[in-house]
């Protein structure tokens, strides 16, 4: 149902054909917009009652500038093809792979760390006891030294130091 108000004593029809005899006289290329103002017609009024000459419109205006790019919004809804979903899954399950990989290493990191944690522990305790072990050595031989130990009973005690407790045998580790 077309609107036929009367502006200026012409009807809704005729002012858009005397518009378009216009821009065809004087070689205008108008978008929708510029057009619909020629016709004194509301851009929302020519673009639903009037869809045809919109159209119409819209084609020598694209004859003069060429098409326009759509806005994502305005694109059709089946754009996605086969080929598009396909390339979405292949990259979809490299991901999973890659994410299956990198479960697999952490599993790997979190056990060696577990197994670790109980060793630097051993260790730093350790470390403690020999630190504790050299200053008990260390003022063992000087009060030897100061109570008038000989130089030969002095070293006799560090071999025997030596050989008892330096170095620790790999299989005194486990203990």
């Amino acid at each position: 149902m077309a609107n036929n108000r009367i502006i200026h004593g012409k009807n809704t029809q005729d002012r858009i054909q005397e518009a378009w005899d216009l821009i065809l006289l004087n070689g205008k290329h108008p978008t929708v917009t510029e057009f619909a103002k020629m016709s004194k017609i509301s851009y929302s009024t020519f673009t639903h009652k009037y869809k045809d000459w919109a159209d119409k419109v819209r084609e020598r205006r694209d004859m003069k500038r060429g098409t326009r790019k759509l806005s994502p919004v305005t694109l059709p809804k089946n754009t996605v093809t086969v080929e598009t979903w396909r390339q979405a899954d292949e990259q979809i399950n490299d991901l999973q792979k890659d994410l299956t990989k990198l479960r697999k290493e952490l599993e790997k990191v979190v056990k060696e760390l577990k197994e670790a944690k109980p060793l630097a522990a051993k260790s730093v305790k350790l470390e403690s006891d020999n630190s504790r072990l050299l200053g008990a050595i260390d003022y063992l031989y000087s009060q030897l030294k100061m109570r008038g130990a000989t130089t030969e009973q002095l070293q006799l005690i560090v071999k025997t130091v030596q050989k008892h407790i330096f170095p620790v045998s790999s299989s005194n580790n486990g203990e």
